[in-house]
């Protein structure tokens, strides 16, 4: 099985004056909120073989020189006339806040151009229209027409009925009919698809494919045709992307005062879905091949799974190729791959990127001599081929949740010991959620439950510490309190969340509460020294800063 691993080549650049252009087509695969990268892995791809010509109704085919009558839609619909030229090469966009001034006259038979019946007209560039292009918000002939005008722009434009009112009219200025004529110059316009604030990098939807229901999100990987552009779109374009100084490539040799174009085609994208329990993409799950269904594996689910796994950086193999069966919860798997099979449908195959320390903690990793596998993390292509169900918890009888309560307390144990710590953290939950709605518990029954929830609570209180969740810290240490109000293990625990949460009252609090019921307990000694040097530093901290307030 081999594994795929991203490659990067070079693009050679070229500029003419303000525009760049390039003679070649790469395929590029970003993360959906870094299109602005300045590192992206990319390998060289030819266009699709389905891409369409453009149209004649496509606004870049209706360039007119000033004076210069053209067709706007192919049965002359729509007519335009250039009265003053625009500036630059840009032109609006559906979706796009468009700023106008016009006069508005009937076109009647016998009348010379711009001498017929006034209508409307709106001549103030302090309150100009406005509308948004492409919604139907204003007559279709407009819609059809302002896309090809540039800013500043003056043209005549005329519209025949089936692109303006129709049959009807509009109340008793325009009669059924009416071929209509507009003076209009585009005074400027806001583009909606702007990403940065100063407006200079900008994405803007040429043609969008009607797709499914699904939408890529933050963190999928999207492969795209894109290449740089001299001119206007070409036509099966999905966007295109301008960006201005100084949001271009930090590439030696590249022109800090030119804008670029991207012409981007979206052939697809890839879920990457970041492990729970990860922070920073320190376990990343990126899906191959769909699965099928919707049903995924649960702790205690028995799979087959097809697996292999190297080293990031020499690229050694420690698993496989191989197919096996495991139990979740129970197997010696890396904890990511635990973790990415909870997530995986039957028949996906994925490739999971994993920091050492989701491999197999402590123990596993000292007696496997797996020492690289801690200082390179891992990458391991996963597919899974089959799947068992665990018997769902509302199956089980009380003595039957009771008894495996037990089971599932005593591996979180051993993960916790082993250096597994979010796997000791699943089990636990595990336990507790056994009996989150369980009711009319008999007082033995009760009791017996308790035994088992505390020590849960409390050990999960001290996982969250390790991995430094401090809010679950708290949340764990006091639902144990709540079991046992005294429990020196869940004040001391929830103290030292609170210490590192700067709440040093409630850490010296729970640190006392706990002193009254162990007073020789040596680690409460030392976590009230700690917060009384914690104390004394902000105290000092406080009285540097009010010193400067009042010189």
């Amino acid at each position: 099985m081999a594994m795929t691993m991203a490659t990067t080549t070079t693009s050679t650049i070229t500029t003419t004056s303000t525009t760049s252009t390039i003679s070649i087509a790469v395929e590029g695969k970003v993360a959906a909120n870094d299109l602005h990268s300045n590192d992206t892995a990319v390998n060289e791809v030819d266009p699709p073989d389905d891409m369409e010509d453009i149209d004649d109704d496509s606004p870049e085919a209706k360039v007119a020189r000033v004076g210069e009558t053209v067709k706007v839609t192919k049965d002359g619909g729509v007519m335009k006339k250039v009265l003053k030229d625009g500036e630059d090469w840009e032109r609006p966009a559906d979706g796009d806040e468009i700023r106008v001034i016009y006069i508005g006259r009937l076109r009647e038979a016998g009348v010379e151009p711009m001498n017929g019946a006034e209508f409307d007209r709106n001549e103030d560039k302090s309150r100009p229209f406005t509308f948004t292009l492409g919604k139907g918000q204003v007559i279709k002939g407009w819609d059809k027409v302002v896309p090809t005008m540039k800013k500043g722009e003056r043209a005549l434009v005329t519209i025949k009925p089936e692109y303006g009112y129709g049959d009807t009219g509009a109340g008793d200025k325009i009669p059924p009919k009416a071929t209509l004529e507009f003076e209009v110059e585009l005074l400027d316009w806001r583009n909606v698809n702007a990403l940065t604030t100063d407006g200079k990098v900008v994405l803007k939807f040429i043609k969008q494919s009607p797709g499914g229901w699904q939408q890529p999100k933050d963190g999928w990987e999207l492969t795209s045709l894109k290449k740089f552009k001299k001119d206007s779109a070409n036509a099966g374009d999905i966007a295109v992307l301008t960006v201005g100084p100084p949001h271009h490539p930090r590439v030696q040799g590249f022109p800090e005062d030119v804008t670029v174009q991207y012409e981007i085609f979206t052939l697809r994208w890839t879920e990457v879905e970041e492990l729970e329990g990860s922070t920073d993409r320190a376990a990343v799950k990126k899906v191959l091949q769909e699965g099928d269904g919707w049903e995924k594996p649960k702790d205690g689910s028995t799979v087959r799974i097809k697996i292999e796994a190297k080293t990031q950086q020499s690229g050694r193999c420690f698993i496989g190729p191989e197919e096996s069966e495991v139990v979740l919860g129970q197997s010696d798997l890396p904890e990511a791959v635990e973790a990415a099979l909870l997530t995986m449908k039957m028949g996906e195959n994925a490739l999971l990127t994993a920091n050492g320390d989701w491999g197999y903690g402590s123990t596993a990793t000292a007696a496997k001599g797996l020492d690289d596998v801690v200082l390179e993390g891992f990458v391991c292509q996963l597919e899974l081929l089959d799947l068992k169900k665990a018997k769902e918890s509302y199956d089980l009888t009380k003595d039957e949740k009771i008894a495996d309560s037990q089971m599932q307390k005593e591996l979180g144990n051993q993960f916790f010991k082993d250096g597994k710590t979010r796997m000791a953290i699943r089990k636990y939950e595990k336990v507790i959620q056994y009996f989150q709605y369980e009711q009319n518990l008999s007082p033995d029954e009760k009791a017996k439950v308790n035994a088992i929830k505390l020590p849960c609570h409390l050990n999960l209180a001290a996982c969250y510490l390790k991995v430094g969740q401090d809010p679950k810290v708290i949340e764990e240490a006091t639902k144990a309190l709540e079991i046992s109000p005294h429990s020196v293990k869940a004040l001391f625990r929830r103290a030292q969340a609170y210490l590192k949460q700067l709440d040093l009252d409630l850490a010296r609090r729970d640190v006392d509460k706990a002193m009254e019921v162990d007073p020789n307990d040596a680690s409460l000694a030392r976590l009230q020294l700690q917060i009384r040097a914690e104390q004394k530093r902000v105290d000092e901290r406080d009285k540097r800063m009010f010193q400067k307030m009042f010189r």
